[in-house]
């Protein structure tokens, strides 16, 4: 993802009665590095995320001009689509990227035993 492509794109505006949410891909999310400010009140699917309109969209917008030192105007940068219902709805709610590290199978194997001797301890003790 390069500047070029933050600065030369028009972005979707999605709403319905109720709500409205940017739509913008992971990759931007990842470009801009705000993957972890997102909260769970935006929307994903597949690689595209549905930004709420109330906080994270404007964590975009305000990440967007930081990277791109232009000024964001939703009338220039967005189109938008009016939609009732919004199937956005019905979407899995943005989670978080985990900070875990991934665990090996020898890991695991020795948290699930760990687990089966503390289960057949005497529950009188």
């Amino acid at each position: 993802m390069t500047q070029t492509d933050l600065t030369n794109k028009t972005w979707l505006f999605h709403e319905d009665p109720g709500h409205g949410w940017l739509e913008v891909t992971r990759d931007e999310v990842r470009a801009l590095n705000i993957q972890t400010g997102i909260s769970g009140y935006s929307y994903e699917k597949d690689e595209t995320i549905y930004l709420e309109e109330d906080c994270d969209y404007n964590l975009f917008a305000t990440a967007w001009e930081k990277a791109t030192g232009m000024k964001w105007d939703h009338g220039t940068r967005t189109k938008t689509v009016h939609e009732d219902p919004t199937p956005i709805r019905n979407y899995m709610h943005y989670e978080r990227p985990k900070n875990r590290r991934k665990i090996n199978e020898e890991q695991m194997n020795r948290v699930m035993d760990y687990g089966m001797e503390t289960s057949d301890a005497d529950p009188g003790l």
